[in-house]
């Protein structure tokens, strides 16, 4: 899917877009709204607009969560193949309880990276957001806009036509665990 970005330092814009994108037919699993300004938040939250989720969208908690998923997957093949070369008597006569007790400490491999990636990335700023990171500092709100390819000149003709909302770019909602920010 793509994602539309586009900037507003009003609150009401914000509320219109919303109105607006709503009796265009896009629900609000398909669009949000962030502020970093903790007033400006709870604004939104008051007139029922859209907010962008911390988990997802603020913070990299997910990203790097993934990240931490193939990493621990990674980690526990090598252990595997690592405990298999160096016990070759032992990988002769694999049995059933070897390979549990390595699918065990893979998929505990794997629960640490996840974790260790989740608490690591609540600290980090979302990669696809950090572009923004002035902008929402000085109080403006940022509109998301998740479309599929071919209605996404509908959605940037309905935008074009919001006074008060600018162009902030567009990218892709997904994002790849190893992405760096740019």
């Amino acid at each position: 899917m793509k994602r539309l970005y586009y900037l507003t330092s009003s609150i009401d814009c914000a509320e219109r877009v919303s109105k607006e994108l709503h009796e265009k037919g896009v629900t609000d699993w398909n669009f949000h709204i962030m502020s970093k300004k903790y007033d400006n938040w709870n604004n939104l939250k008051k007139r029922g607009l859209h907010l962008a989720s911390f988990y997802f969208h603020e913070h990299d908690g997910k990203r790097i969560a993934e990240r931490g998923a193939i990493i621990g997957a990674l980690a526990g093949l090598c252990a595997i193949a690592g405990f298999l070369l160096a016990s070759p008597e032992i990988a002769s006569e694999f049995r059933a309880w070897s390979l549990v007790s390595l699918a065990f400490t893979t998929a505990i491999l794997i629960a640490f990276g996840v974790g260790f990636g989740m608490i690591y990335g609540l600290d980090s700023e979302n990669v696809k957001i950090r572009r923004f990171h002035d902008q929402l500092e000085e109080g403006q709100y940022l509109i998301m806009i998740d479309t599929i390819k071919e209605d996404a000149d509908r959605i940037r003709d309905i935008m074009a036509d919001q006074p008060g909302v600018a162009v902030a770019g567009e990218g892709h909602s997904q994002v790849n665990p190893f992405q760096m920010a740019g």
